[in-house]
């Protein structure tokens, strides 16, 4: 059975860099900057990266005309890509025996409750 969209978003998280900037999209949109403070990559490695995530459609990127500069853009998870990451992360990650299972995959990993 051939799946084209799974097996794009999993070619794209094969990578250790790219599963990081992920994880901080997961988290809020970012800047183009944002990401490369947070990340210490170079320009053009994240370039890079990103080229292959948005190719993925994991992320897109878009201008926010409310945060003030109308000619920055954002980086986001697609709808259907943020899906696919807490489902993926809840299957490798399980919540602690402690922890409130009331949270959603995504409120799992923001709050940091995976091992």
């Amino acid at each position: 059975m051939d799946h084209p969209l799974m097996d794009s978003y999993l070619k794209a998280l094969s990578n250790e860099k790219r599963r990081k900037i992920v994880e901080l999209l997961l988290h809020e949109p970012l800047s183009f900057k944002e990401l490369m403070d947070r990340t210490g990559m170079p320009q053009s490695t994240l370039a890079d990266h990103l080229d292959v995530l948005q190719r993925s459609a994991l992320v897109y990127n878009y201008v926010d005309p409310k945060k003030g500069n109308r000619y920055r853009s954002y980086y986001k998870l697609s709808d259907l890509g943020e899906k696919f990451v807490t489902t993926l992360y809840s299957f490798f990650f399980p919540p602690r025996e402690t922890e409130l299972v009331y949270l959603t995959p995504k409120e799992r990993i923001i709050k940091n409750t995976y091992y």
